[in-house]
């Protein structure tokens, strides 16, 4: 399968996740506004979030997939589902005891994360309160990623990239029927995000038994090569992921001590943000890594460091021109996405800056995913540890500065976003730096050419929806819903066109190597 039709397959099952993701967000918002519970129910799924994006997207997938797919290419498919079954138990086991720890230390653990709420009594009820309901999410979502590691390790990109659609059907359904059948809005939302982890797990734990015929169950682990390579790549890994969510975590520490909506106002920037980095990002380093690591383990070298460069290419041809789109409409995608009733106009102005400034990051974010690709393949993990570690202590001196400087005009949680992103490019440049100082990294001369040629289409795009974009702002501020999202569309396909016709043109975009990658016929 080809690495753009791998892609292409997770980005589609993405895109449909995001529009749903975005009905639940506005379903839910458009409630709570930027209010004392939204703030605490922020808090509360930004908790689970963090296990999602470590295991789902990070230190567990970067060990699981390459000593699962050693085991299943070695010794087939008997021996993979046995160490298959061993992985699910043990990480059965570890975080049932971490959902019994932290349920039981609930208060404990919502001062630590976000001691803010400390001086906000309302506040810091319904935090403790609704993350009591959605912790255990992090059981479920995790064991439902090592299920789709499984499947991802056999190219089965699909299934596990659907499971989101599912999630995010569940918490719509829920919140639409039961909103008025709790004490707040915000309890009906919680139950539907941990119910909607559990049907993920029960669907994806059918799909792997059906397509893989690999049924997990539980099995007493025992110590074997495998395992302990498993663990000589995860633990490092964890490490380093952990301190990159770290930053979530830290971020969300200093947020709650903004003013009321703040922290509100950067997870819904935030989950704006997510929708190109998820289709982009994620995806590529999923389907990325066992694509790099069975060209390394067969000795296809020069093979791996021209996926990298294509990769690293088709990264910088997606993510550049949506993050100047994000940067231009930020106030457009606020108000189409969120003003309601509840979401006033002072809402959408508080929270559009904050989009601009994650922005801004957002190619750093998605080059640490193929540059971090490279590292996994080599099966280092160490390294992107050390560099995280680092850019973890960078981003909290910069929050907690911006929260000095800015918190008293309302601003703290732009600075917030900006120290993110700061941060993140410092990261991929280090790690940038260091792959290619150990021959990991080798940029071509059709990786220079594709930069140069694609930052001058990203600036025409840029200048172009820049100037029209004043003209039809008033649609998506003031009209019903329906004219707001077509007119945001057709915002959107006209940056498209207007980025791709001078990509076209200037030989980066070729619409024959396209369709080879997509049909998984060849390598450029």
């Amino acid at each position: 399968m080809g690495l753009i039709r791998s892609l292409i397959t997770i980005s589609g099952n993405t895109v449909i996740s995001r529009i749903l993701g975005f009905m639940r967000d506005r379903l839910v918002y458009s409630v709570l506004g930027l209010s004392p519970m939204a703030d605490a129910f922020s808090v509360s799924v930004k908790a689970p979030a963090l296990f999602r994006r470590l295991f789902a997207e990070g230190a567990f997938n970067a060990a699981f997939v390459p000593t699962f797919s050693g085991v299943y290419s070695d010794k087939g498919v008997n021996d993979a589902k046995v160490f298959a079954e061993q992985a699910f138990t043990l990480l059965f086991v570890g975080l049932l005891g971490l959902v019994i720890l932290v349920e039981l230390f609930m208060p404990q653990f919502i001062g630590l994360v976000a001691g803010g709420f400390k001086s906000k009594p309302e506040t810091l009820q319904y935090a403790i309160e609704y993350t009591r309901i959605t912790f255990p999410y992090i059981l479920f979502i995790s064991l439902t990623a090592l299920l789709g590691a499984v499947l991802n390790s056999m190219d089965r990109f699909g299934a596990a990239a659907a499971t989101q659609i599912i999630a995010n059907v569940v918490v719509i359904s829920y919140f639409v029927f039961f909103q008025n059948s709790f004490e707040t809005p915000g309890h009906a939302a919680a139950w539907g995000s941990v119910l909607s982890g559990l049907i993920q797990l029960i669907w994806l734990h059918w799909v792997c038994g059906r397509q893989s015929g690999l049924k997990i169950g539980f099995r007493k682990p025992t110590i074997t090569p495998e395992m302990l390579q498993m663990f000589k790549l995860f633990i490092p890994g964890l490490i380093g992921s952990g301190i990159v969510q770290l930053n979530l975590f830290m971020n969300m520490a200093i947020g709650s001590r903004l003013h009321t909506g703040g922290l509100a106002a950067l997870h819904i920037a935030d989950r704006v943000n997510q929708l190109p980095l998820s289709l982009i990002g994620v995806a590529m380093g999923t389907a990325l890594l066992p694509l790099l690591y069975r060209q390394l383990k067969a000795g296809e070298v020069k093979e791996a460091i021209n996926t990298q460069n294509r990769a690293l290419e088709l990264t910088l041809l997606l993510t550049f021109p949506a993050a100047v789109t994000l940067m231009i409409y930020a106030d457009s995608f606020i108000a189409t996405l969120f003003m309601d009733k509840n979401f006033e106009l002072a809402d959408v102005l508080k929270t559009a800056p904050a989009l601009v400034a994650y922005s801004t990051g957002l190619p750093a974010y998605v080059f640490l995913k193929v540059v971090s690709a490279s590292f996994f393949a080599h099966k280092d993990t160490k390294t992107p540890m050390y560099v995280a570690g680092v850019c973890f202590f960078l981003n909290a001196v910069l929050s907690a500065f911006a929260i000095l400087m800015f918190n008293h005009i309302e601003m703290g949680h732009v600075g917030i976003a900006a120290s993110l992103s700061i941060s993140s490019w410092v990261n991929v440049f280090a790690l940038g730096w260091i792959a290619y100082r150990r021959n990991m990294l080798k940029l071509d001369r059709g990786f220079y050419r594709t930069t140069f040629l694609g930052l001058i289409a990203c600036a025409i795009m840029g200048i172009v929806i820049y100037v029209i974009e004043p003209f039809f702002q008033s649609y998506m501020f003031y009209e019903p819903i329906y004219i707001k999202i077509a007119t945001l569309i057709g915002l959107i396909l006209i940056g498209i066109i207007t980025f791709f016709i001078p990509a076209y043109f200037m030989g980066i975009l070729k619409i024959q190597d396209i369709k080879v990658h997509a049909l998984g016929r060849g390598s450029q």
